[in-house]
């Protein structure tokens, strides 16, 4: 059995894609800041007859990453890591303060970095591995009131996009995922919100996609419909 580690998996598209990959029979390890809403995900897991651990806390702490590495350690290492975790911040640039810029980019895109450079070596010693990073069309194109927000995304783009010449030596494989518009706290007040894309949809794809990483070729994916 597969071993998935899915970070943001106590809400939102964090909490589906564990979801479907324990009922496909994947052991997932859990991560998100909220305790309550972890052990609501895990509940629901466990009727899976899978195995299935949780570890709460902000990864921009380094002691979180920490418990993250030393239980995958404990569990004989992982097989599939989701970067998913991530804040989201809509406000004009001059009136964001440096403090919130620097919160977006450390979570959505330091916390990628330091909990990859973690895992890494353990896919590494494996000689396999798939790591799938949860980008946004925001990774591909500015938009209004979100600076702070498309320069994490766009950090995340060129991380994995250089990390792939590592990675690929060592029989390891990096995706980014670029969503668009989801359902979503994020899109709450869209007046056009149900069009959007489900959660449930999205991490269907993503499960399909991990399927055959052994053999994959692709490095992107595009995750972008309006249900009408």
């Amino acid at each position: 059995m597969s071993r998935i580690l899915i970070t943001g998996s106590s809400r939102g598209l964090g909490r589906s894609i564990a979801l479907v990959f324990a009922k496909n029979n994947s052991n997932v390890i859990l991560h998100g800041r909220n305790k309550d809403s972890l052990q609501d995900v895990k509940s629901s897991i466990m009727a899976y007859d899978v195995d299935c651990d949780v570890v709460s806390g902000d990864l921009v702490a380094s002691d979180t990453v920490n418990r993250l590495l030393l239980i995958s350690k404990e569990k004989e290492g992982i097989d599939i890591l989701i970067n998913n975790a991530g804040i989201y911040l809509n406000k004009p640039f001059l009136e964001t303060s440096m403090e919130e810029f620097r919160k977006v980019i450390e979570t959505n895109f330091m916390s990628v970095v330091s909990l990859t450079a973690k895992l890494f070596p353990i896919m590494k010693s494996k000689g396999s591995g798939l790591i799938i990073n949860i980008n946004s069309l925001a990774g591909k194109a500015g938009s209004m009131g979100e600076s702070a927000y498309c320069a994490s995304k766009h950090a995340l783009r060129g991380f994995s996009s250089s990390l792939q010449f590592d990675a690929t030596k060592y029989g390891i494989r990096i995706v980014d995922v670029y969503i668009g518009a989801m359902r979503t706290e994020m899109a709450v007040g869209r007046i056009d919100r149900s069009k959007f894309i489900s959660t449930d949809d999205a991490a269907k794809s993503i499960f399909d996609l991990s399927k055959n990483y052994k053999t994959m070729r692709i490095t992107e994916m595009n995750i972008n419909r309006m249900i009408y």
